[in-house]
């Protein structure tokens, strides 16, 4: 479900790039704006939303962004302003009301009550650099990309999320249902059959840093190394934290984690004693040697 920044963007990139698009808050004074202009009045201050808002709308097609602060919350208005000005120089400004009497004035949208476009309500595909249904830091990295902001780190609070360090796998997979973000996955190349390689990688962008897959690891194998960066998720490539490569027992069928070895422990023991029965207490300690 979108939430009412993703969507303004959804009508936003559905429009014929406004010329100006002016971020209000929702106590700010009434204003005009002038024709082709978009008065976009948040639910609270701008002072409240988040740092890469300016950037997303500028990244859906709007060729300047204003801000129309309140003056409840001065320093933190002003805090925000600025990194928004700094991510995007030039193409955000304040927005200074005109005294001149407008016959004609620009739209007004109140989030969240934004139209439903008409090009979706006709079915027809509204093309964007933004996802609309991501989330806020989602959105921002794919505005960084848009607009190819060049250092974001130093402009930006730092993204959710942490870099991760794995040892001692075993590659059960608990790590990957525990995460809700789907940043873990285990990927598995086969070559001929036999031998096998099993990869847990993570996803940078979609790590939002809730820890649970540092917490319910059953043998404490994965830690956090560091916070994550925008600089980071901008790499396209999955992290390789840890691989194992087994082979198939040529005899039985059975996973083998070393690949020098065409036999699992049970069945050499049973090809040197082919006539010996094989105690259940040996069975298992054979099995334990596959390990």
């Amino acid at each position: 479900m979108l939430d009412s920044v993703g969507l303004l963007l959804r009508w936003l990139a559905a429009q014929d790039s406004p010329e100006l698009v002016v971020i209000s808050c929702a106590k700010a004074p009434a204003i005009s704006t002038p024709p082709g202009a978009i008065n976009a009045i948040l639910t609270g201050c701008i002072a409240q939303e988040s740092d890469g808002v300016a950037a997303q709308i500028l990244a859906v097609g709007a060729r300047q962004v204003s801000i129309h602060t309140c003056g409840i919350h001065k320093d933190a208005e002003t805090k925000k302003a600025s990194i928004w000005k700094n991510a995007t120089p030039g193409l955000v400004t304040d927005f200074h009301p005109t005294r001149k009497r407008l016959f004609r004035q620009g739209k007004t949208i109140s989030l969240p009550h934004v139209p439903l476009p008409r090009r979706a309500v006709l079915g027809f595909k509204i093309t964007s650099p933004i996802d609309f249904h991501a989330d806020d830091q989602e959105r921002t990295a794919q505005a960084i990309e848009a607009l190819s902001i060049s250092d974001p780190d130093q402009v930006f609070s730092a993204p959710k999320g942490v870099q991760l360090d794995a040892n001692g796998c075993t590659l059960c997979g608990v790590c990957v249902k525990a995460c809700k973000n789907d940043a873990l996955q285990i990927q598995t190349d086969t070559n001929n059959g036999r031998e096998r390689v099993e990869k847990l990688v993570l996803s940078q962008r979609l790590c939002r840093g809730c820890h649970s897959c540092i917490d319910l690891c059953p043998v404490g194998a994965l830690e956090a190394t560091q916070p994550q960066t925008w600089r980071t998720l901008q790499d396209p490539e999955a992290q390789l934290l840890f691989q194992s490569e087994t082979r198939k027992c040529k005899n039985c069928g059975a996973r083998i984690k070393s690949i020098d070895r065409e036999l699992c422990a049970l069945c050499v023991h049973r090809q040197e004693n082919p006539f010996q029965s094989v105690p259940l207490d040996s069975v298992r300690k054979l099995l334990r040697a596959r390990e």
